[in-house]
């Protein structure tokens, strides 16, 4: 943030934020722009680690997906649009409940579909293993049409949910009203033509974890041996001016 600015009232404040000119979901969308290994580790390296502050700052985004991360020029990631964040633990005198019609839906988290109301950081790591598996299949992986069908489609590639993969869940209500179908997880199998680097594909499959206590943490996925291993994270800038180039 470079300044806030009042109204001569002072009834409203306004953010002067840095201008970035790439906002991920169109570089993705640009299917004739080939995304190098380097690269897609230097961009989740870079969203991982704006989240590992952003949690270490007790605060929860809620809805990241790419059209909420933008680059500048200089190859910088920045998590945008905090209009959904919420401090974690929430102030000594509130209540640990948040609402669960949150995060665009198909990043949206199985415990938050469930209706879970004390949900933690965790939504936001989910949201951000749909992004990185979008990072090589260039579409979402999760495209349900309404809240159940996410749910379902969630299942289908991540397993069922039950008290055996997610014990935490006994908690949530809605848990106890609904049938949930049964599926075998698949997600290795069903994204390895795509996520064709392994330890890739493995840090998926940490992050779409159904039980929010096992799931990776930002912190976990920073020491990944995805980003030890050659080839290192790079510059963006090279990226970005193909894109240039290409939208012309």
């Amino acid at each position: 943030m470079e300044e806030v600015r009042l109204t001569c009232g002072g009834s409203f404040a306004n953010f002067v934020l840095e201008y970035c000119n790439y906002e991920l979901a169109k570089l993705i969308a640009r299917q004739s722009l080939r995304f190098h290994l380097a690269e897609i580790k230097a961009i989740l390296k870079q969203l991982f680690e704006g989240l590992s502050y952003l949690h270490e700052q007790s605060f929860i985004h809620r809805d990241i997906k790419p059209a909420n991360v933008l680059i500048n020029n200089a190859g910088e990631l920045k998590i945008a649009d905090f209009g959904l964040a919420r401090q974690f633990p929430p102030p000594a005198d509130e209540r640990t409940i948040y609402s669960p019609r949150v995060v665009t839906l198909w990043y949206r988290a199985p415990e938050i579909l469930l209706g879970q109301k004390d949900y933690g950081t965790s939504v936001d790591l989910w949201a951000a293993g749909c992004l990185a598996a979008e990072m090589w299949t260039r579409t979402p992986i999760l495209q349900g049409k309404g809240e159940p069908d996410q749910l379902n489609q969630i299942i289908k590639l991540c397993g069922p949910i039950t008290m055996d993969t997610f014990p935490g869940v006994v908690k949530i209500a809605l848990f106890h009203k609904v049938r949930l179908p049964r599926h075998k997880r698949r997600l290795q199998e069903t994204l390895r033509s795509t996520v064709t680097d392994r330890h890739g594909l493995d840090l998926i499959d940490k992050l779409l974890t159904i039980d929010t206590e096992t799931r990776a943490d930002a912190k976990a996925v920073l020491d990944h041996e995805f980003f030890k291993e050659e080839p290192l994270d790079c510059d963006l800038r090279e990226l970005l001016a193909q894109f240039e180039r290409k939208r012309r």
